[in-house]
């Protein structure tokens, strides 16, 4: 069925719960519920968005989808969503941040090529790959936080990002990724969560608050940097299970007992 629903003075047309067209948009645009995918360039060059409320149930955003928006400012992408094509964000100069879902597999090329505003991307756990040109000429980019699942980056995936400094453990695919690109490289600890250089009892609270916190369903009071430390056990997320491993590598190294953090998850 065609469905074609106007708020505000803007349209968006909908066939088959696929929004095929919301160019000429403008203001801040909530998509309706049952919507399933973004299509192809449906906003493209719709200069006059500002906002974007993508709710859950939508699995794709399509190719160009919101390529020169430059007036879009934050994207919050529902955890639903499991890919987003080429060039969905290119150009989109006021985007300063954006949140990826925890099921996405790959950033495809030039994903958000030419965001100059954006500074901080933390990439999930479920990424194996970024593609060549994702983040190039994105000036602002200061802080990327790329995990271990991740085992390619495209060569010019970070060209013209002077001032880029990429997080990751030591060992990883991005720490070699960033000596042989010439791009700083940061190690974050496993546990460290309040970064202080080393894991104790001051980092299980922190991460006891924040799963408190996220069940309540209020922030947890944790950076995405801090999240990725917590993250000891490669989940995906932080839980009770992260919290049980931390004071576990704690008890042990408080009787003097030097086990690496490889020897505790094997336990």
């Amino acid at each position: 069925p065609w469905l074609t629903l106007k708020q505000e003075g803007s349209t968006l047309v909908i066939i088959n719960n696929k929004l095929v067209d919301g160019a000429n948009c403008s203001g801040n645009i909530i998509i309706p519920n049952g919507v399933t995918s973004i299509e192809s360039s449906a906003f493209a060059d719709c200069t006059g968005l500002t906002g974007i409320t993508i709710p859950d149930g939508v699995t794709s955003i399509g190719n160009s989808a919101f390529s020169g928006c430059d007036n879009l400012g934050s994207v919050i992408i529902p955890e639903s969503v499991t890919a987003i094509g080429n060039s969905a964000f290119a150009n989109c100069t006021g985007l300063k941040s954006v949140s990826l879902p925890k099921q996405l597999k790959k950033l495809e090329n030039w994903t958000f090529i030419g965001c100059t505003k954006l500074t901080e991307v933390t990439i999930p756990d479920s990424v194996t790959s970024i593609g060549d040109y994702a983040f190039r000429d994105s000036t602002g980019l200061t802080k990327i936080v790329i995990p271990d699942s991740v085992a390619s980056i495209g060569d010019s995936a970070f060209d013209n990002c002077d001032n880029l400094i990429i997080y990751g453990h030591t060992g990883s695919f991005a720490e070699t990724y960033a000596k042989e690109h010439g791009i700083q490289f940061a190690a974050y600890t496993f546990g460290d969560s309040d970064n202080s250089g080393k894991v104790d009892s001051t980092d299980i609270f922190y991460s006891m608050y924040y799963v408190v916190n996220v069940a309540l369903g209020i922030p947890g009071g944790l950076t995405q940097e801090q999240i990725a430390a917590a993250d000891v056990d490669g989940s995906g997320k932080v839980d009770s299970t992260d919290v049980f491993y931390m004071m576990y590598y704690v008890a042990l190294h408080g009787v003097g007992k030097d086990v690496s953090w490889e020897e505790v998850l094997a336990k």
